[in-house]
Parts: C-alpha cells; structure tokens; sequence
C-alpha cells in the first residue's frame, strides 16, 4: 500500500452465526476496524480503506456443527495468496479495460478466519496489466503479517487513482460530535424531523437525537427524519469546495425501517448562496419548489442558489413535475435554462394524475425561487430498490452513492450506486447545467409525507479528481498604539489576521500565542477581560497567555481565500527598564486529509508580506517599543538690564536641533532665542533667564527623571529663581542650586560630577508618556559677571 499509492481497500466483516444478528453484525465491524487500525499505524492513509460487516449474511456453509463453524473461520496463508494473485492477470480480472468503468470488483476469494475475519478487496485504478498485477503481488507482499488474514483481492479501473485525487472534505457521522459548520433545520412550518447524530449525547455542530437512539461511539450515523409522517431535515455544509479540481462525492445512505417514502436528496448549491432553509418537501424532497393550490397557503422556494438536485427517491414523486416543480420561465439575463424540459413523468396543471417512479435517482438543474429546478434526468427504476423499508438495521438497508463532476468547457455528471456488490452507474455521464460554479456548497435533505421511512448517511468524503496544491496557511500580527494607564501599566493592543491562500479549506484553525515567551525579565502581564474577540471566529474565552495560549476553540474552518481576524488586548507592566519586546503567535490547521498545516507569523497585517505566495517564508517577529524619549530644548527667554526686563515671545528653530520641532512641543509652545544676537551681547550685570523645555513622547515614561544644567562660566547663579512646570500646571518654586564644589546628588545628570561651576538641579521623579501629561518646563537665572 505505501509502494503502491493507486490501491485502495475495502474491509469486509464476516462472522459465524452463533450470536444475534445484531451482535454479529457489529462484530464483524469491529474485526474489520482492527485491520483498518493496524493499517492505519502502518502508515495508510484512512481515506483508501472502507469497511463493511456482513455479519453473519455470508457463511461458507450452512451447517451448524463445529466443523462447519470452524470453516467459517477457516484462513488462507499468504502464500496461497500470492498464487491467487499471480492468478488475477492470467484471467484478466486485472485487465479491466474491456469492463464498464465502475463495475463491480470481482471477489477471487472470500473466506472467514479468526481472529480477525476480514476480506480485503484491493481495487487498482488506471494501471496497465503488469502493473497491476505487481501491485497486486506487492500489496499481498508487504501487508499480510501473520496475525491478519485478507481474503479477497481484485482489480478494476475505476477513475482517477486514489493518490491523483485531494480529500477536500470527509465526515463519517458515525461518531458522538461533528466540528464542521453545517446549517440544519426541519423545514418551513413544520415539526419534527430535525436532523440530528445518532451516536451523540450532547449537542455539537449537530445536535443529538432526542427520540431515545443513542448508538455506540463510531456506529452512529446523521439522521434526516424519523420513521414518522410528516418528517423533514436537512444539512447544509457551510463551507465552499472548488470545483475546478473536478469532484468525487461517496457518502452511504439508508432508507429503512417505515413503510417506503419519500426519499433523500444530495445536493449542490453555489458558493455564494447562504441558505438558512431547504426547498420545499414532500415530492421536492428539499430541494425543488412547490406551488401551492391553496390561495391560503403560500408557496414554497426552492433552496436558495440551488445548481443540481439529485433524489434517491423511494416513493417517485422526484422525477415529475407535480407541486409546481420546473416552471420553464425565467428573467433575462438569469444562468438559469430559458426553458425546461417538460418531465416525462407528468406536468401537470395541479392537480391531475401524474405518474411516479419509485426506487430511482434522478437530476434536477439550477433553480431561484419558485422558478426552474427542471428535470434533467432519471435512471429508471433500480431493481435493488432505494430503500429497504422492511429492515430494521442499517445493515441490510446500507446503499452507497458516487457523483462525479468533471470541470472544464463542458463540465458532466455521473451518478453511482452500490446496491451492496460494488458501484454501477445509474446516470450516466451527461453535460452539467448551465453556469457550472467556481465553487460549491452542498447539504442532504430528506422527509416522509404519509408513509416513512428512517433516513440516514454516514461515510461522506468529497474528493478531488485531479491533484490539489496542498493547502497553506497565512498569519500576520500586528500591534496597536500602547495605551499609558498611568499606574505602571501598558495596554497592548493586538491584532492577528489569518488567510488561507490556498485552494483547500483549512479545518480545526488555531492561533496560539505564548506571551511568556516574550515578556520576560520581570515584566508582567494580564490578558485584558472579554478582550479577546473576532468577527468570523470562535474564540476561546480562557486564553491568559501563559497556561492557555490558544486564541481560538479550534473547530472552525477556513475556507479557501478567506481571511478572518482576531483581537486581544494585553495589560503590560513592563518594570524600570526602557527596552522592546518581540512577539510572534503561530496559527496552525489541518487539510482535509489530516496533514498539519502552520505557520509563524509576520509583522503587520499581510500574512505573505513579500508577495510570493509563500506566506511560510514571512515571519518577522511583531515588536512592541516601550522606550523612553526624553526630549530637551534650551531657550532664553528673557534678559533684564538696568532693571528693564525683555522677554522673548517667538519661537526660533535651530536648525541643528531635531528636538525642538518634534510634534509634542506643539503642547506648550516654547518661545525664546537659542542665542543672543551678537550685535547686541550680554554686558555685565545683566541677568538672563534659561528655560529648559522638556518632553516625554516615547511608548514608556521617564523613570526617576532629572535635569541637571551647569552655571555658565562668567555668570553667577541669581538667588530664589527656581521654578518648574509640569504639564499644563502653573509654574511653581522648584529644583535645587549647588553651590561650586558642593556634592551632587547619587544618580544625578550633572556632566561635571565635581561640580566646578555649581548647578541647578531639577528631579522630576516620574515622567508620563500620555500625551497632555508628557511636557512642561524647568528655569532659573544667571548674572553675567
């Protein structure tokens, strides 16, 4: 299997028939998981391997002795296998191109063995002949260990090979939750029938059942109605899936367990529509309109952006135009078909006698409103029958469906069905409708009307036909401005903006971001409350950065060329100490298949910030600068001679100076010469006033900030003539003078720590960064000698 990527398997239960049915039937399932596990730590890919209990249903004897019990058990050694298998070419089996493309594999062998009774058929896609037959030789080679017993191998050419195709999308319903975004409901006006998972007992992205089924974990199913009249349900993927990769879409489905109707629609919506109902029920089985002959009661659309509608009817109403379906008419310009093609199965007038088919499938085309949904096509009856309304197990009720659109000018559709012995084709390949979309959205819908049946799906995968690039993810984070709250603290505002640029929906997205990592050295922080949020995503609640750093609840998907943004906010108490932290948070997602897909982020809000289309490649940590900016301007401001004071009022700009224009000056305007015109110096005795304007517009405060300026030489320092201005306070009497020689201060600013000339000395303490709080102004007087 892991040489050979072209072959995919299919696991077959069996067991004797001493237990009840029902027993049986989920022991041959769980034998046929064990292989499926073993295989799976083997390394093969879940997606190439189904499996099916027969239970008891096929015996290799009908006897009832130990003997006959122990042939049912009986196993085959793998030699014996690399004889059966060198034997599949010589018969051709392994040559299928004479085949029908989709016939039924050939089972060589079928034995039952113990412990583990599983037949395995190996289907070989799009080889030649010795290719196949190497295949064939290699899997029964590589893969049959002792303890596991396959017993049944077979080729056929069936399509794309497996490793060609691109899981886009699978979910199995059968385990207790679902995390895709589905949109589900009951049906306009109506009650009951409301789509729910067997298997679950609490609510998920699909409820529980509510009508007291409740099977074992991974033997669950999603149930569209119960076996009661009137019941209706549908799900709608909430996601969009490409189609230019072409599309396979396999999902088993049942119809049991009632007295036959009405049926269940798989449909395909475009990716832009986002329906909140199905269509109408009854005979449009969710998907197509109905018109009603009641002038009370109104009529019923079909589901919004409705593309193609194909019903596995069991009562046949589906198939004709009874209840208003098709219509023909439709406004200028719509993608819609101008005309439809009349059923030939009735269109009536209502009402009148119109004709049915019961157990077949059948197409309709693009609809709005009450307007088109047209026959296309139908199979004719299938004499295996849609349903099996007289089993009261999915077991003997288990069909499987395969639709394939192939994209390009001339886009078709295929239909499928496996009645139990492998896929035949029940629609053949036909032309597509009219305005093939880029992209699809999809869903199931199902009802009853006076008669029932249970309605069911499990195992849906969508695949691609031709290989899909694998899928990327993009993050790019990006800091807010840093908010002063005055008491020490910051607060940090984030923003985290995720992008999927790839052609494959991401699934369980997460953001995690450890700020331990990057508030380090005695600086702390706190998640701000309820700070966490985004638009698109679900967020989680608990996220604090240290012990829970995953931003996101982890279920969501991200859609192919989405992008979607989170936010946070951090409260930062960053210490004494002026510096810049870096950050960098990590997003991570899963394609459909499982592989893990990630990435660091970059700073800014473009996750591929150098345009490559490599968004892995850009990874720039995201830095926040908390530092300190402490800005001085030196003016004189005024000089008195012989008692005559003039001051300065006007701002000059020194040139050399980058301080004095910076924007939060604008704050208290400083004023003053920042030197003395040389035609008219100072002389003896006059006094001249310095003002020393200051300001702090870093992202953190000035801690423990001082101003120190030393008497000019040939001034003496003027007595009582101090003053400080902080912010948009008064000026009041402040600082300290140091005589010459007189001991400064520990950590003072002074540049001459002997203090030969003296100094005026102003201690500021702290300094705020907010702006209206971050300025102001120290002065005093010299006396030129």
């Amino acid at each position: 299997m892991l040489a050979n990527p072209t072959i995919v398997l299919e696991l077959q239960g069996h067991t004797d028939p001493r237990a009840s049915d029902a027993y049986n039937q989920k022991l041959g399932e769980r034998r046929s998981l064990s292989v499926r596990n073993y295989l799976i730590r083997k390394g093969i890919s879940p997606a190439r391997m189904t499996i099916r209990s027969f239970g008891e249903r096929q015996r290799r004897s009908d006897g009832e002795t130990r003997l006959d019990f122990a042939r049912d058990r009986a196993s085959k050694s793998s030699t014996k296998m690399r004889e059966i298998s060198k034997s599949l070419c010589k018969k051709k089996i392994c040559n299928s191109n004479q085949a029908e493309e989709g016939s039924v594999v050939k089972k060589v062998v079928k034995k039952q063995g113990s412990p583990s009774s599983v037949v395995l058929r190996a289907i070989v896609r799009n080889q030649t002949q010795s290719a196949k037959q190497e295949s064939i030789q290699e899997l029964v080679k590589r893969l049959l260990p002792g303890s596991l017993t396959v017993l049944g191998i077979a080729a056929a050419n069936l399509g794309a090979p497996v490793s060609a195709q691109t899981i886009l999308f699978q979910e199995t319903f059968r385990g207790s939750a679902t995390t895709a975004p589905f949109i589900f409901g009951s049906g306009r006006d109506r009650q009951g029938g409301l789509p729910c998972l067997t298997a679950a007992t609490v609510a998920s992205a699909l409820p529980s059942c509510q009508d007291g089924t409740s099977d074992t974990e991974g033997n669950g199913a999603l149930r569209l109605t119960a076996s009661l009249i009137d019941q209706r349900g549908f799900v709608i993927y909430d996601r969009a899936i490409r189609t230019q990769f072409g599309l396979s879409i396999t999902f088993d489905f049942f119809a049991y367990n009632g007295t036959g109707a009405d049926g269940t629609t798989f449909f395909l919506i475009d990716s832009n529509a986002n329906p909140r109902e199905a269509g109408s029920f009854g005979g449009s089985l969710g998907y197509a309109q109905r018109r009603s002959t009641d002038p009370d009661t109104p009529d019923e659309p079909g589901i919004e952006g409705g593309y193609l509608g194909i019903g596995f009817d069991e009562f046949g109403n589906f198939a004709n135009d009874g209840e208003g379906r098709g219509g023909g008419f439709v406004e200028p310009g719509s993608p819609l078909p101008a005309n439809c093609t009349p059923s030939p199965l009735g269109r009536p007038p209502i009402p009148e006698p119109i004709n049915r088919a019961p157990d077949s499938v059948t197409l309709r085309g693009p609809g709005a409103g009450t307007t088109g949904y047209c026959f296309l096509a139908n199979s004719g009856p299938l004499g295996a029958g849609i349903d099996n309304n007289t089993a009261t197990s999915r077991a003997l009720a288990r069909r499987s469906a395969r639709i394939t659109l192939t994209p390009g000018a001339n886009p078709t559709v295929r239909v499928e069905v496996d009645f139990g012995g492998g896929f035949q084709t029940v629609i053949a390949e036909r032309p597509a409708p009219p305005g093939f979309p880029e992209a699809f959205k999809f869903g199931f819908a199902a009802s009853t009307g006076s008669q029932t049946n249970l309605h069911e799906i499990q195992n849906l995968v969508v695949r691609s036909l031709t290989p899909v690039p694998p899928a990327q993810l993009g993050v790019a984070k990006q800091v807010g401005v840093p908010v002063n709250n005055n008491d020490g603290t910051f607060t940090i505002p984030y923003i985290i903006t995720v992008q999927n640029p790839s052609d494959i929906n991401v699934i369980n997205l997460q953001v995690t971001d450890d700020l331990t990592q990057t508030f380090t050295n005695g600086a702390t922080f706190t998640i701000v409350p309820n700070s966490v949020q985004s638009a698109t995503l679900r967020v989680n609640p608990n996220f604090n950065g240290s012990s829970d750093t995953n931003l996101l609840a982890g279920t969501d998907t991200l859609a192919f060329g989405q992008t979607a943004t989170v936010n946070f906010s951090v409260r930062l108490t960053p210490g004494n100490t002026a510096r810049t932290f870096l950050n960098t948070a990590i997003g991570t997602g899963r394609d459909p298949e499982n592989n893990l897909i990630t990435d660091a982020s970059t700073n800014g809000v473009t996750p591929d910030a150098n345009g490559n289309n490599n968004p892995n490649d850009d990874s720039t940590p995201t830095p926040i600068n908390l530092t300190s900016q402490f800005r001085l301007v030196k003016r004189i401001t005024a000089v008195t001679r012989n008692g005559i004071e003039t001051r300065f009022g006007q701002f000059i700009d020194d040139v050399n100076d980058i301080n004095d224009t910076a924007p939060g000056f604008a704050q208290l305007s400083p004023v003053g010469l920042a030197a003395v015109d040389r035609a008219n110096p100072l002389r003896a005795g006059d006094e001249a006033e310095y003002t020393i304007y200051y300001l702090s517009d870093g992202t953190q405060p000035v801690f423990l900030a001082n101003i120190c300026d030393p008497i000019p030489v040939g001034s003496t320092f003027v007595l009582n003539s101090l003053a400080v201005k902080v912010g948009s306070a008064q000026p009041t009497i402040g600082g300290s003078f140091f005589s010459p020689l007189s001991p400064l201060p520990t950590n003072n600013s002074c540049p001459d720590p002997t203090n030969t000339r003296g100094a005026a000395l102003f201690d500021l303490g702290t300094v705020s960064s907010t702006p209206g709080e971050n300025f102001g102004f120290v002065r005093f007087r010299v006396r030129i000698n």
